[in-house]
């Protein structure tokens, strides 16, 4: 195989045309594929940490190179560079086939096949002498024994057959058939997902297989055009999605046979970076999940042991406990044994779980009632049924200020501020009554006499005969949360340049306002106001110029205004001001003095006298009332209105003479 032909092109266009070199479209789709193998070429040999790395990382390198000779082929003039360019291809083809060759027997785990210096030997004799047959050519024919112009196009050469042409086919194909085979051989063992995997890599290694063949059987108007030049740039993208997209690579599953999903040990398999490649059935049960969910992610997601050995070179051995597992843990004896690929190159570490959970609950289970309660992080009381503290543990002094010996015998209504309503009182101790569990927030009061809010779930504890004994109230500190909530509804509501109320805050009150002006008739109007040529403020001061001008002009708006008006930064350089209860001609009298204040206020910045005007589009609902869109709209128009007209100015009309 290789390319024995010059291939008949379809010759549309002259791109760029040398002396020596006319480029062409099939010679630009070859570059571009050029492209897309060094892509692939640079991403394999990032990860070309393993033998099988190494050879797949070499055998896309060669097809890098077996598509940019084609390409000079396909773009050269004279038949001799063409022959050049041509023997060129029978190195890189060779190669690269024989390098992927070598890296899937690794992959399928045939890997003393894959060591042996017989099939190397044999790689390098089948090559060798293909190679040579086109190299030498010129001296014997048995290749080419002649060159005749293609049908199509003014740079098409047809290579004619010699003898030795079926010897170089058939090896080819041979090649190409052990690469087949091997891909198919990989998906016949290993786990669903490696299975899987191995058909990717088979169907990425069939396509310039299928490209050589129609190129040897197609038609006389097509004669020549090998498509296995091109396709095999897209077997590269594949086979690098399949093994480096997924993290697979870093070592192949040579230890399969080890995880046996029969047994019901544990076992898994990780590479060196700590991400499991293979896992058996019983493994992913432990874990909570399913071997093909696990497959390609970290092991230290899933188990606490990771991080204290992935780091490390492989010890010879290791033995741990570890526990896996939140609301119900499960406790596991584990051995883990480095893999080295030849007994010399580290690959991974197998893994292999036992279940002592058993025992380690009985172990276990004494010494966390005695401290599960004063070794807990929240604050934990226990009262009687009349709420006399008979128990506190360390935390609840820490948050009260109230020493055990200080609590025992108070009752819990030392904590009371005065502030949590009566009626959650009410509900808490109806609550409990029924036996059932009640949870809440109270305002409660430390010993120095701060406030703090405190997160409470209080239950009954039941006797034998069902009857309440005592009372445990179990309180988190939550004062933090609270302020930090009220912080952040006052951003959410607030323009941080200028310290109005933003967008979204004045519609929310606009409609309040906007409800109680519909119900008692009052009017309602809305200025929408724009400082005039504020791009030419940014430019000519610079930007901190122009935030000190929006600063000045909310400060002298929230001056100008009542409290019961709403004023608000409405976006960039806009201010929109809503005035409760205000005729129409009310409110041109305040724009026209908002207007009048703001020009002849100059605003001081690092010594420089900024002059700035506005516009004003004013509005008013004068009769039942409108909604705020209406408002927005009639607003936004009038201050456009205002701009057309020159700027510096107010236009007003009610809202019913605009909609």
């Amino acid at each position: 195989m290789g390319r024995d032909v010059s291939r008949s092109i379809f010759y549309y266009q002259k791109l760029y045309t040398f002396s020596m070199f006319i480029f062409t479209v099939i010679a630009a789709l070859l570059c571009i594929a050029t492209g897309v193998n060094t892509i692939a070429s640079v991403v394999s040999w990032r990860k070309a940490n393993t033998r099988p790395g190494f050879y797949f990382a070499v055998g896309i390198t060669c097809a890098t190179f077996w598509t940019l000779a084609s390409a000079l082929d396909y773009a050269a003039i004279p038949i001799p560079l063409k022959i050049f360019f041509a023997k060129w291809e029978y190195i890189f083809y060779h190669a690269s086939l024989a390098f992927h060759l070598l890296f899937l027997l690794f992959y399928a785990g045939y890997v003393e096949l894959a060591e042996s210096k017989l099939l190397r030997f044999v790689l390098l004799v089948g090559c060798g002498i293909n190679i040579l047959l086109a190299w030498t050519n010129e001296l014997h024919g048995w290749l080419w024994i002649g060159f005749s112009p293609g049908q199509f196009g003014n740079n098409t050469v047809i290579f004619e057959h010699g003898p030795a042409y079926l010897w170089v086919t058939g090896t080819g194909y041979l090649l190409y058939g052990s690469i087949l085979l091997t891909a198919w051989l990989a998906t016949r063992h290993g786990s669903r997902h490696s299975r899987r995997q191995g058909w990717f890599l088979f169907f990425a290694f069939l396509l310039p297989l299928l490209g050589n063949l129609v190129y040897q059987f197609e038609s006389p108007e097509l004669k020549g055009m090998d498509w296995a030049n091109i396709l095999i740039s897209v077997s590269s993208i594949m086979a690098v999605w399949v093994l480096y997209g997924t993290r697979l690579l870093d070592i192949i599953p040579i230890a399969r046979e080890k995880l046996l999903d029969s047994l019901s040990d544990g076992m898994m398999v990780v590479d060196t970076q700590g991400r499991i490649v293979d896992i058996n059935q019983s493994a992913a049960s432990m874990l909570g999940s399913l071997p093909d969910k696990m497959i390609a992610s970290n092991l230290d997601e899933v188990l606490p042991l990771a991080k204290s050995f992935s780091a490390h070179p492989p010890e010879p051995e290791i033995r741990t406990e570890i526990e896996v597992g939140d609301s119900e843990k499960r406790y596991f004896d584990v051995l883990i044994t480095p893999l080295f690929e030849n007994k010399t190159v580290f690959i991974g570490r197998l893994i292999i779980f036992r279940d002592m959970t058993s025992r380690k609950q009985n172990e276990l289970h004494m010494l966390q009632l005695s401290r599960v309660v004063e070794q807990s992080p929240t604050s934990i009381a226990i009262t009687d049924l009349d709420g006399n503290i008979t128990y506190v543990n360390p935390h609840f002094s820490a948050l009260t200020g109230y020493t055990f010996d200080e609590s025992i015998g108070q009752n819990i209504r030392i904590l009371k501020s005065g502030h949590t309503p009566l009626g959650i009182y009410t509900e808490l101790w109806q609550t409990i009554v029924a036996g059932k569990i009640w949870k809440g927030e109270f305002l409660n009061k430390k010993k120095n006499g701060d406030l703090y809010w405190a997160q409470a779930t209080i239950a009954p504890v039941f006797g034998p005969d069902g009857k309440i004994l005592n009372l445990i109230a179990i309180k988190e500190d939550i004062t933090e949360q609270k302020l930090m909530a009220v912080e952040l509804e006052r951003l959410a509501s607030t323009d941080s340049l200028t310290g109005m109320i933003n967008r979204r805050e004045l519609i929310r009150r606009a409609e309040i306002e906007l409800e109680r002006a519909r119900r008692y008739q009052h009017p309602t109007a809305a200025i929408m106001l724009d400082v005039d040529h504020f791009k030419k403020v940014n430019d000519s001061y610079g930007h901190a110029a122009g935030d000190r001008v929006l600063v000045m002009l909310a400060q002298l708006l929230t001056r100008e205004l009542r409290v019961s008006d709403l004023v608000a930064r409405y976006g960039g350089e806009e201010f929109m001001l809503v005035l409760p209860e205000t005729p129409l001609d009310k409110a041109i009298n305040i724009a026209e003095r908002i207007r009048d204040t703001v020009t002849n206020t100059p605003v001081m910045v690092d010594g420089q006298t900024i002059r700035v005007t506005i516009s004003l589009g004013v509005t008013s609902s004068e009769s039942a009332g409108q909604d705020f869109e209406s408002l927005l709209k009639a607003a936004d128009r009038l201050l456009y209105q205002a701009k057309q007209l020159g700027r510096n100015r107010v236009a007003a009309s009610s809202v019913s003479e605009i909609i």
